[in-house]
């Protein structure tokens, strides 16, 4: 009877334990004993009742490693996976080798009781009002022209020169009021520089950028972008893995004519596309003399083709919207002895969307002309000065004006030549617009990949010429 009694008595205790149930929920549902916090559908103390989490919507802040302290902003994780430290109210990176992301950030840190910088962290479409700092590499040759093109750039300022010809660099840094110059390439690479703008001769483009851009700089490299593929590929990898931009100048994209031309394109006026043409010549007698780099075929990657037909290579490709995909060619050195690569190649290419076309480059005659043709019309634009076309519809352009569509039109624009845009200022100034796209966080305007798709298209070309058969652009 004892025991009896005994078993009904805990029965009954066990019944009447006390519960805390709000509507459906037991809050100690197996575990009376266990005290849980859920709100809505969330249960902060889920399989592992003890442990402190912080979640914020659908951000858990100690996700996979409670104890880690990250840094993290929507969908911008800034330690990649690892944790960093807070010391003395900075930030600082375990990991400063992480390969970044598009744009920069300075991160100060404190190092041995001195204040310093961190490599640069990437931080993808950051926007800056610093002013920036640009050191210009190479002030001979063409640069001569070019460098004046950061004079009147809003928050940018070119501080640096740098030519291995003393003379040269000093009597530049004179005309541009520019202060500090140097024989010395690594001065580019000082801590308080930006950009490198490496204008220096073909060979000398891929050391020089991968250097700036290991270094934490942005570079902007004269056409093209190296003498071969396989340099080109570098200067693309270093920017990639730095996080920074790497981008080409193409002086075309100075001049107003072309845009207009694309809004042409791009409106319809010529009907459907067709064909392409375009055409790069000067005589090497007044333009490459002996002793000169351009002599090399090693050093510039070529010859003609590469000096001069990239220009409206490039710039087709980009008024088509197409790239070149397939090349057959013919190239040879009849003319120019002191030349070592071609002094004439013309090409035929096959675009991506269908448009056939044909690239001459010379160094043993004269004329520049790039033509678009149309089911309704035709645009020629010859040495960047002169238009001659006839529209299927009136346009009216800040330059270019069709009142008479169906009617060949001959139109000269004298302050608009192969070298020089005399319009200030130049809302197409190439310099000026990859200083902004660093300061907004962009992409360059003419970036180091299609420098490298170009070359690809000048390799085939020559590969073309050399097997005579119909080359494909991304042959290996």
């Amino acid at each position: 009877m004892t025991v009896a009694v005994v078993f009904v008595l805990l029965v009954m205790m066990t019944k009447h334990a006390t519960q805390l149930k709000v509507g459906k929920t037991d809050y100690n549902e197996r575990k009376p004993s266990t005290t849980r916090l859920k709100v809505g559908k969330t249960d902060y103390n889920e399989r592992k009742p003890s442990t402190t989490r912080l979640k914020v919507g659908k951000t858990d802040y100690n996700e996979r490693k409670p104890s880690t302290t990250r840094l993290k902003v929507g969908k911008t994780d800034y330690n990649g996976g690892r944790p960093i430290m807070f010391i003395k109210n900075q930030w600082i990176l375990n990991d400063y080798n992480r390969p970044p992301c598009f744009s920069i950030l300075y991160l100060p840190c404190i190092h041995e009781g001195k204040e310093s910088l961190t490599r640069r962290v990437g931080i993808s479409r950051m926007k800056t009002n610093k002013t920036i700092q640009i050191a210009l590499v190479g002030c001979g040759g063409m640069a001569e022209i070019t460098r004046m093109a950061y004079r009147q750039i809003p928050n940018a300022k070119l501080s640096l020169l740098i030519d291995i010809n003393e003379a040269v660099c000093r009597q530049a840094a004179e005309e541009m009021g520019v202060e500090h110059w140097s024989t010395k390439f690594e001065d580019a690479l000082a801590q308080h520089i930006d950009i490198v703008d490496i204008s220096t001769p073909n060979h000398f483009h891929a050391s020089q950028a991968v250097s700036a851009l290991n270094a934490g700089k942005h570079v902007l490299i004269q056409k093209p972008l190296a003498p071969t593929v396989e340099e080109a590929e570098l200067i693309v990898q270093a920017a990639k893995k730095n996080g920074l931009q790497a981008g080409m100048y193409m002086s075309f994209f100075d001049n107003p004519l072309f845009y207009e031309a694309n809004a042409i394109i791009t409106q319809g006026k010529l009907g459907e596309i067709s064909s392409v043409r375009c055409r790069a010549a000067t005589n090497n007698e007044t333009f490459v003399r002996p002793g000169n780099w351009r002599n090399s075929a090693e050093k510039t990657g070529g010859g003609a083709l590469i000096q001069l037909a990239l220009h409206p290579l490039n710039m087709v490709q980009w008024l088509v919207d197409s790239p070149v995909e397939r090349v057959m060619a013919f190239s040879h050195n009849r003319h120019s002895p002191l030349i070592g690569g071609d002094d004439v190649t013309v090409a035929t290419c096959y675009y991506a969307n269908g448009i056939l076309g044909s690239v001459e480059a010379s160094y043993c005659s004269h004329h520049f002309t790039l033509s678009i043709y149309g089911t309704k019309g035709f645009l020629t634009i010859t040495e960047n000065t002169r238009v001659e076309l006839m529209l299927g519809e009136a346009h009216e352009g800040e330059y270019i004006r069709c009142e008479k569509p169906g009617q060949v039109m001959n139109l000269e624009f004298p302050q608009l030549t192969m070298t020089h845009i005399q319009v200030e200022p130049n809302p197409y100034n190439q310099h000026a617009a990859f200083v902004r796209a660093i300061q907004n966080g962009e992409s360059a305007p003419v970036s180091a990949e299609t420098g490298l798709r170009d070359l690809k298209i000048v390799q085939a070309i020559y590969r073309s010429a050399r097997e005579q058969r119909i080359v494909d652009v991304n042959e290996q």
